[in-house]
């Protein structure tokens, strides 16, 4: 991509693009996450969309498909505005699409140290990836007005914790600020796996079917962050009304998995049927229906 006039003379943080000279866009996406270069996402912004507020508009839009409601952009770069803004959850959905959107991008570049370009050598002002606390992103920020800021993300024993801080007078002051908070994550937090995607997590009974009961499972691996000293008050149930009437298809979502804990609202997920199941034959419909008719349905939780 070609470096316009307008990204040349980008002031604050830069890669230091000579003017009208073409870029790897390799080197520029080094330069706006290791360098934090405004000049290289001016670039990158005008080579993708053809003008700067043009894909700040386009960034806006897609970061509020996924929630992040809160956010506008007016600029690629971060500079002051006043109508650009953010909060702390935004920038948290924000660097946890990206991190599971594009795992091996966010591996490949967001934990390097350094990257040199055009013969100035540049380190990654992150200071999380110093310290011995398994951080592997993402970016540094400062205003005049919001302080020094960092949003970044760091993994022990299986564990993802992504920390936003903002307001730090002083670089040193987020260094150690946010490595506090992250090392308290991991003290206070842990991140169990329930259930894994296609694994069975009950039985239920089929009413009217050719079979008598079908299995229930979830569709993707599931996993709760919760603190560490609710564990043994979190409760675990299923809730679906019982029996499931046939015909049941696979996949079909007959109910949920509930997980509750204290002064939270109840996580739900989806239950869906592992396997189809048909109307049974006239023989074995009639005698579930006499039994279903005298006993009825009911709902049916389990701890």
């Amino acid at each position: 991509l070609t470096v316009s006039k307008k990204a040349w003379r980008k002031g604050g943080s830069r890669t230091f693009l000579e003017l009208n000279s073409a870029v790897r866009v390799e080197d520029l996406l080094r330069g706006i996450i290791v360098q934090s270069g405004n000049d290289a996402s001016i670039v990158v912004a005008e080579g993708l969309s053809g003008d700067e507020d043009v894909f700040a508009q386009e960034m806006t839009a897609i970061a509020r498909e996924f929630g992040a409601v809160n956010t506008t952009f007016k600029n690629v770069t971060g500079w002051p505005h006043p109508e650009h803004q953010t909060t702390a959850r935004d920038l948290v959905l924000i660097a946890r699409k990206l991190i599971q959107e594009f795992p091996t991008f966010y591996q490949t570049y967001f934990s390097e140290t350094e990257f040199t370009y055009n013969k100035i050598r540049q380190p990654n002002r992150n200071p999380l990836l110093y310290r011995n606390i398994g951080a592997d992103g993402l970016k540094t920020g400062f205003t005049v007005s919001g302080g020094h800021g960092l949003v970044a993300s760091a993994v022990q024993n299986g564990q993802r914790l992504i920390l936003v801080t903002n307001g730090f007078n002083r670089v040193g002051q987020r260094a150690r600020g946010s490595e506090a908070l992250m090392r308290w994550g991991f003290r206070n937090y842990v991140t169990p796996k329930f259930f894994k995607a296609g694994e069975e997590v009950t039985k239920a009974n089929v009413w009217l079917g050719e079979k008598s009961s079908v299995s229930l499972v979830v569709d993707s691996d599931v996993y709760v962050t919760i603190p560490r000293q609710h564990i043994k008050s979190l409760k675990v149930r299923v809730k679906y009304l019982e029996p499931l009437p046939a015909p049941i298809k696979v996949g079909q979502e007959v109910g949920n998995l509930e997980i509750n804990l204290p002064d939270m609202e109840p996580i739900v997920v989806p239950l869906k049927s592992a396997e189809a199941v048909d109307n049974g034959s006239i023989f074995s419909r009639i005698p579930a229906a006499i039994h279903y008719l005298l006993l009825g349905h009911n709902e049916k939780n389990v701890l």
